[in-house]
């Protein structure tokens, strides 16, 4: 239950949710349920529905000056048709809304609608146009319709011990370029990497032809939070650092720090999706990625339930996620620092009762 006296800052998104959803009824048209990234609606026909509505984060780039606002209309595209990619769907449409201020300057309107119509266009997904409102502050709040075969959405919470962890994307370019535009003049990629979001459409496409997916989560709150989403009750996640696709921008400035590239495995805002996968589909997988697709192999699924990581020897992972109403990565320098400074390997000697046996590659 939900006490009366509890604000959103005591629960969080996560919490509030749990608690919530389960007391609310699912018509039977309502295909995957509550829980997950996107919505499946069967309408009757030979393909469902599927939607999704999300604010956008307010843009980093367009927030220090570096970019104008146009970035906050490409997030809001980015941030909806990911979600619909990550249950299997194909975006179709999309439509935005803006809840502003009165003195609000008509350009920024103006740029953050453009963006979000151009990146539709550049993913041919149809600009739907929207609604436009006066409000106190400015958000943003987007909302995708795409189409998927029947019975073929991917729900969260199935990967099975001996599964596949896949990753569509690579880690830490956003943590990268932004540390990089604070430390320096912000341009070239590192500043073309935080205004042009990009969603794993090539990749989402691709993974979407095999038959063993059985489980998927777009990176939105983090790759941690993402994997967590995608394990079956009672089972465990082994992440191999040494197959964790870092982005260019990642590599670089670790170096530039002289910090531990484990940090940017975590971070938010590089819009991959992460899957569970049957291991009967490995060699199509590799192929995917050998044909040049941002697809890898990046661990496997355990019965031993936690997150851990393969680097030399075994470690249990401990990181806070992205949560709304408590640590946000529009909260800019103390979340990245709040989550490199959270980040906590511990052997795996030092739990108790560990078996060796479950860690092992297969």
């Amino acid at each position: 239950m939900i006490g009366s006296a509890a604000t959103m800052t005591d629960l969080g998104e996560k919490e509030f949710l749990a608690r919530l959803l389960p007391s609310l009824s699912v018509d039977a048209r309502f295909v995957n349920g509550f829980g997950h990234d996107a919505s499946v609606l069967d309408i009757g026909l030979e393909r469902d529905l599927v939607m999704k509505i999300d604010r956008a984060a307010t843009p980093i780039a367009s927030l220090n000056g570096w970019a104008d606002y146009r970035v906050w209309g490409r997030i809001a595209v980015t941030a909806n048709c990911s979600d619909i990619l990550a249950v299997g769907g194909e975006p179709k449409g999309f439509m935005l809304s803006l809840s502003i201020a009165p003195d609000t300057p008509v350009s920024i309107a103006a740029e953050i609608i453009r963006g979000a119509a151009e990146e539709c266009e550049r993913c041919d997904v149809a600009f739907l146009g929207g609604d436009t409102k006066e409000a106190v502050g400015l958000n943003i709040v987007g909302s995708a319709i795409g189409t998927i075969p029947k019975g073929r959405h991917y729900d969260r919470l199935q990967g099975r011990p001996g599964d596949l962890l896949v990753l569509a994307g690579q880690l830490g370019g956003f943590l990268g370029g932004y540390r990089q535009c604070v430390s320096q003049d912000p341009s070239g990629e590192a500043l073309r990497y935080l205004c042009e979001p990009s969603a794993a459409w090539r990749e989402a496409r691709a993974l979407s032809q095999i038959a063993g997916i059985r489980s998927a989560c777009d990176l939105s709150d983090g790759l941690a939070s993402s994997v967590r989403q995608v394990l079956a009750a009672g089972a465990g996640a082994v992440l191999d650092f040494a197959a964790l696709p870092f982005h260019d921008l990642a590599m670089d400035n670790a170096a530039e720090r002289g910090a531990d590239l484990i940090h940017y495995a975590f971070g938010v805002g590089d819009w991959g999706i992460v899957y569970a996968i049957a291991p009967e589909d490995k060699a199509q997988v590799e192929d995917l990625g050998l044909a040049g697709l941002a697809i890898a192999i990046v661990g496997t699924v355990v019965g031993e339930p936690g997150l851990f990581l393969k680097r030399g020897g075994l470690f249990e992972v401990s990181i806070f996620e992205n949560e709304h109403f408590r640590r946000r990565m529009e909260d800019q320098g103390s979340y990245f620092d709040e989550l490199e400074a959270g980040l906590t390997l511990r052997p795996i000697a030092e739990r108790h009762g560990m078996r060796d046996d479950l860690f092992r590659s297969r």
